[in-house]
């Protein structure tokens, strides 16, 4: 298990995961947070034990904590006014807002807070993990968050909120929610993510999950997460937690490629096609997800020493000659239509009269 700062899920499958009596829940395309119960408040960013500081020669003045952080050890600079809301615990969950969902990132990312943007996030409250729990001694060694973080993390923490923020300990799921339901105060833009329990029995567990699934992703959410009722929080990727995404599909033709690169993992795709780039309606769209066989390209020794650049019309991919019209896969859209996170699926099946 890869230590992470926070719980993250597994993907959901059907067929291998059983799932009665847990917990589902909407998922949120937001941004993850862990509030430290304001622990860090007003603290020079350097003086964090589990801060994440390695850019931060970036910046031209000193990092001032709000006691959020992102799930990599950053911080989040929300409004004084919203902070103010936040109970002293520790709370996990999502900063998001449906009316302006594209430009969420852009708010919580900026320095100097929006205060009119601000009002129009909430944060929703998935759970709250104990002190011992979130600074729990571990290496994390991540391409964006890289921290050892060791018993005085757990100590500075408690020398700041003490027994006020550190009163609670290690529990099942089904109780931190339950506390948190009761003892979580009411505030404008402080929200507890409502958790529906499944059936006992896998039939009817798996009809609730797919109906909840069409449910949500009607309304425009991203799918749904589902938790194990009596699991604790854990910092690292969880088969206890899960999520389940619905899948779009669509088509566009192929128009040109882009060669294989070398990368962190290798240069296995030098010489080959890196991408299919697709006619999407008028837009360009460059598509992954391909077999090795798949990227055979007709003149390999070109590819090979031009890597990472667009193909010339003389030179063609093996299986997707262009004009190909192809199917692809894809979760949601971007503001401007564009498919995100689109893999090849298939070629279109012909039909014959």
């Amino acid at each position: 298990m890869k230590p992470e700062f926070v719980m993250l899920a597994h993907g959901y499958k059907p067929t291998k995961h059983p799932i009665p009596g847990w917990y589902v829940s909407v998922k949120l395309d937001g941004q993850r947070c862990i509030w430290d119960g304001g622990a860090s408040r007003g603290v020079p960013k350097n003086q964090i034990p589990w801060a994440n500081t390695a850019k931060d020669e970036r910046y031209k003045d000193e990092q001032i904590c709000t006691g959020l952080w992102s799930r990599y050890g950053n911080i989040i600079h929300a409004s004084d006014w919203f902070l103010d809301q936040l109970p002293p615990m520790l709370l996990d969950g999502e900063l998001y807002t449906r009316d302006f969902r594209q430009e969420l990132r852009k708010v919580i990312s900026t320095i100097v807070p929006d205060t009119t943007a601000w009002q129009r996030i909430c944060f929703y409250v998935i759970d709250s993990p104990s002190p011992k729990q979130l600074f729990s001694t571990r290496v994390i060694d991540g391409t964006q968050y890289k921290k050892v973080i060791r018993e005085s993390s757990l100590k500075w923490w408690l020398d700041r909120l003490g027994a006020v923020g550190g009163a609670r300990v290690a529990a099942r799921f089904c109780d931190t929610y339950a506390w948190l339901a009761h003892n979580l105060p009411f505030a404008p833009n402080l929200t507890l993510i409502d958790q529906i329990p499944l059936p006992g029995n896998t039939i009817d567990a798996k009809e609730k999950v797919e109906h909840l699934l069409d449910l949500y992703t009607d309304a425009g959410e991203e799918g749904i997460m589902l938790r194990h009722p009596t699991s604790h929080w854990v910092p690292y990727r969880s088969y206890n937690l899960l999520k389940y995404k619905k899948m779009d599909d669509d088509e566009g033709t192929v128009v040109g490629y882009t060669t294989g690169r070398e990368t962190a993992l290798g240069s296995k795709l030098r010489g080959m096609m890196g991408a299919l780039i697709l006619n999407y309606g008028g837009r360009r769209l460059e598509l992954s997800g391909f077999t090795e066989a798949e990227r055979q390209m007709s003149d390999p020794t070109w590819c090979a020493s031009h890597p990472g650049e667009e193909c010339p019309v003389d030179v063609s991919n093996v299986h997707f000659p262009r004009g190909t019209v192809v199917t692809f896969r894809y979760r949601g859209k971007s503001k401007d239509g564009i498919p995100q996170e689109a893999r090849y699926w298939r070629k279109r099946e012909e039909t014959t009269c």
